[in-house]
This record gives C-alpha cells, structure tokens and sequence, in this order.
C-alpha cells in the first residue's frame, strides 16, 4: 500500500449560485486509487437528475499516513462526463 497523498474519501458536490451545495457523489476509505500511477472510473450516484453550473471535488481523507497532512492530494487527471443542458 502506497500512502503517498492518494485520495481515500472525497465529496463531489454541484451548485449553481456557489453558496449553496448539493452532494453529487460521495466515497468512503476507498482504496482504488490508493498507489502510484493506480487510475479508476467512478460513476457518481446522483439520483436527483439535477445540472450544475459548477462541480467540485472535496477531499475528506487521504491514505497518508501522517495525520497532519490529511488532506494532502496527487492527482495528475480528473475529468468529468455528462449531459448538458440546454435552454
């Protein structure tokens, strides 16, 4: 097991005013991303059919194991798939 920054829990959250943020997607002690060059396909288990104008990740944990650095994160990609709206 690498423990070298690697994402363990997150939040992927959606909003369209910024202040006001609703919960997308959420992973818990999640180990697929936990090693050097180690890359996984989420599908995010948002029920509520909504779109959003901004998304955002937000890091809950990390495998490393220096507490002080919780929220350390190495991450060379991160892309998102969707439909999108159109008026």
């Amino acid at each position: 097991m690498n423990d070298d920054g690697h994402p363990k829990s997150w939040r992927i959250e959606g909003s369209n005013d910024k202040t006001n943020w609703d919960l997308i997607d959420k992973k818990e002690n999640d180990s697929y991303l936990n090693g050097k060059y180690n890359q996984h396909r989420f599908i995010c288990q948002n029920k509520n059919n909504n779109y959003y104008q901004y998304i955002r990740y937000v890091q809950d944990d990390s495998w490393y194991t220096n507490r002080d650095y919780k929220y350390k994160i190495r991450l060379s990609c991160f892309e998102f798939f969707g439909s999108i709206k159109e008026d």
